[in-house]
Protein backbone atom coordinates (compact mmCIF):
# COMPACT_ATOMS: atom_id res chain seq x y z
CA UNK A 1 0.00 0.00 0.00
CA UNK A 2 2.83 2.42 0.87
CA UNK A 3 4.53 1.60 -2.42
CA UNK A 4 1.29 2.41 -4.30
CA UNK A 5 0.97 5.76 -2.48
CA UNK A 6 4.57 6.67 -3.29
CA UNK A 7 4.10 5.79 -6.96
CA UNK A 8 0.85 7.81 -7.07
CA UNK A 9 2.57 10.79 -5.46
CA UNK A 10 5.45 10.53 -7.93
CA UNK A 11 3.10 10.38 -10.93
CA UNK A 12 1.04 13.31 -9.68
CA UNK A 13 4.24 15.37 -9.36
CA UNK A 14 5.11 14.58 -12.96
CA UNK A 15 1.66 15.73 -14.11
CA UNK A 16 1.94 18.92 -12.01
CA UNK A 17 5.39 19.69 -13.39
CA UNK A 18 4.23 18.98 -16.95
CA UNK A 19 1.29 21.34 -16.46
CA UNK A 20 3.70 24.21 -15.75
CA UNK A 21 6.12 23.49 -18.58
CA UNK A 22 6.25 25.96 -21.44
CA UNK A 23 7.57 25.50 -24.96
CA UNK A 24 10.81 27.36 -25.52
CA UNK A 25 10.61 30.42 -27.77
CA UNK A 26 13.47 32.31 -29.32
CA UNK A 27 13.95 36.05 -29.17
CA UNK A 28 12.89 36.28 -32.83
CA UNK A 29 9.61 34.50 -32.00
CA UNK A 30 8.86 36.82 -29.06
CA UNK A 31 9.76 40.21 -30.52
CA UNK A 32 6.82 40.50 -32.96
CA UNK A 33 4.39 40.27 -30.02
CA UNK A 34 6.09 43.05 -28.02
CA UNK A 35 4.38 46.44 -27.90
CA UNK A 36 6.97 47.60 -25.39
CA UNK A 37 10.67 46.81 -25.15
CA UNK A 38 11.97 48.37 -21.96
CA UNK A 39 15.28 48.19 -20.15
CA UNK A 40 15.05 48.42 -16.40
CA UNK A 41 15.84 46.96 -13.01
CA UNK A 42 13.68 45.39 -10.32
CA UNK A 43 13.20 47.67 -7.32
CA UNK A 44 10.52 45.67 -5.50
CA UNK A 45 8.71 42.34 -5.62
CA UNK A 46 5.25 41.85 -4.18
CA UNK A 47 2.32 39.44 -4.34
CA UNK A 48 -1.41 39.97 -4.70
CA UNK A 49 -4.22 37.47 -4.17
CA UNK A 50 -7.17 36.81 -6.49
CA UNK A 51 -9.01 39.87 -5.15
CA UNK A 52 -6.02 42.16 -5.75
CA UNK A 53 -5.11 42.46 -2.07
CA UNK A 54 -1.47 42.43 -1.00
CA UNK A 55 0.02 39.23 0.43
CA UNK A 56 2.86 39.77 2.92
CA UNK A 57 3.66 36.13 3.80
CA UNK A 58 6.98 35.36 2.09
CA UNK A 59 6.08 31.65 2.09
CA UNK A 60 2.85 32.27 0.09
CA UNK A 61 2.96 30.36 -3.18
CA UNK A 62 1.88 30.70 -6.78
CA UNK A 63 0.99 27.73 -8.94
CA UNK A 64 -1.89 25.90 -10.61
CA UNK A 65 -5.07 26.21 -8.57
CA UNK A 66 -3.75 29.16 -6.54
CA UNK A 67 -4.90 32.71 -7.20
CA UNK A 68 -1.77 34.51 -6.03
CA UNK A 69 0.27 36.53 -8.51
CA UNK A 70 3.82 37.79 -8.04
CA UNK A 71 4.62 41.21 -9.47
CA UNK A 72 7.98 42.73 -10.34
CA UNK A 73 8.16 46.50 -9.81
CA UNK A 74 10.59 47.60 -12.51
CA UNK A 75 12.21 51.03 -12.68
CA UNK A 76 12.50 51.88 -16.37
CA UNK A 77 16.04 52.90 -17.30
CA UNK A 78 15.48 53.11 -21.06
CA UNK A 79 12.57 52.91 -23.45
CA UNK A 80 13.83 50.98 -26.47
CA UNK A 81 10.42 50.73 -28.16
CA UNK A 82 6.88 51.41 -27.02
CA UNK A 83 3.42 51.92 -28.42
CA UNK A 84 2.48 54.10 -25.42
CA UNK A 85 2.42 57.89 -25.47
CA UNK A 86 4.07 57.95 -22.05
CA UNK A 87 5.79 55.15 -20.16
CA UNK A 88 5.59 55.25 -16.35
CA UNK A 89 8.86 55.50 -14.41
CA UNK A 90 7.98 52.24 -12.61
CA UNK A 91 5.82 49.47 -14.03
CA UNK A 92 4.37 46.42 -12.32
CA UNK A 93 4.90 43.22 -14.29
CA UNK A 94 2.71 40.29 -13.30
CA UNK A 95 4.51 36.96 -13.55
CA UNK A 96 2.67 33.90 -14.87
CA UNK A 97 0.96 32.46 -11.80
CA UNK A 98 1.21 28.82 -12.91
CA UNK A 99 4.87 28.71 -11.87
CA UNK A 100 5.50 27.18 -8.44
CA UNK A 101 7.26 29.99 -6.57
CA UNK A 102 7.02 31.59 -3.17
CA UNK A 103 7.05 35.34 -2.72
CA UNK A 104 10.29 35.03 -0.73
CA UNK A 105 12.08 33.08 -3.48
CA UNK A 106 11.45 35.80 -6.03
CA UNK A 107 12.17 38.63 -3.60
CA UNK A 108 15.58 37.11 -2.80
CA UNK A 109 16.54 36.48 -6.41
CA UNK A 110 15.05 39.37 -8.42
CA UNK A 111 15.81 42.62 -6.56
CA UNK A 112 18.20 44.80 -8.61
CA UNK A 113 18.10 42.43 -11.60
CA UNK A 114 18.73 44.38 -14.80
CA UNK A 115 17.00 43.17 -17.93
CA UNK A 116 15.24 44.08 -21.12
CA UNK A 117 11.53 43.34 -20.79
CA UNK A 118 9.32 42.29 -23.71
CA UNK A 119 5.78 43.35 -22.86
CA UNK A 120 2.42 43.86 -24.57
CA UNK A 121 -0.75 45.86 -24.14
CA UNK A 122 -1.66 48.93 -22.10
CA UNK A 123 -1.04 47.08 -18.81
CA UNK A 124 2.50 45.97 -19.73
CA UNK A 125 1.75 42.25 -19.69
CA UNK A 126 4.44 39.66 -20.41
CA UNK A 127 4.54 38.52 -24.04
CA UNK A 128 4.96 34.88 -23.01
CA UNK A 129 5.05 33.03 -19.66
CA UNK A 130 8.84 32.93 -19.79
CA UNK A 131 11.70 34.34 -21.90
CA UNK A 132 10.14 37.86 -21.70
CA UNK A 133 13.00 39.01 -19.45
CA UNK A 134 16.10 39.28 -21.65
CA UNK A 135 19.79 39.78 -21.00
CA UNK A 136 20.84 43.41 -21.59
CA UNK A 137 23.59 42.06 -23.88
CA UNK A 138 20.87 41.15 -26.39
CA UNK A 139 20.12 44.82 -27.04
CA UNK A 140 21.99 44.94 -30.38
CA UNK A 141 20.07 41.91 -31.65
CA UNK A 142 16.79 43.50 -30.53
CA UNK A 143 17.66 46.78 -32.26
CA UNK A 144 18.54 44.89 -35.46
CA UNK A 145 15.10 43.27 -35.39
CA UNK A 146 13.36 46.63 -34.83
CA UNK A 147 15.35 48.28 -37.61
CA UNK A 148 14.50 45.50 -40.09
CA UNK A 149 10.82 45.58 -39.12
CA UNK A 150 10.39 49.36 -39.22
CA UNK A 151 12.89 50.35 -41.86
CA UNK A 152 14.12 53.05 -39.43
CA UNK A 153 17.50 53.06 -37.74
CA UNK A 154 17.53 53.05 -33.96
CA UNK A 155 21.06 53.11 -32.58
CA UNK A 156 22.25 51.26 -29.52
CA UNK A 157 23.05 53.11 -26.32
CA UNK A 158 24.17 51.57 -23.04
CA UNK A 159 21.25 50.11 -21.00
Amino acid sequence: MIKFLLISLYLSCIVTVQASMVKEKSLAELLPDADHILAGHVVKVDMINGEGNGVANTEAMTGPGLENTIRLHVKIDEVILTSSDKTPDIIKIKLWNAWHFSLGQIQESAINDKAIYLLKGPDYEIVFPCYFQRDPNEKSEILDFINKRSGETISASPP
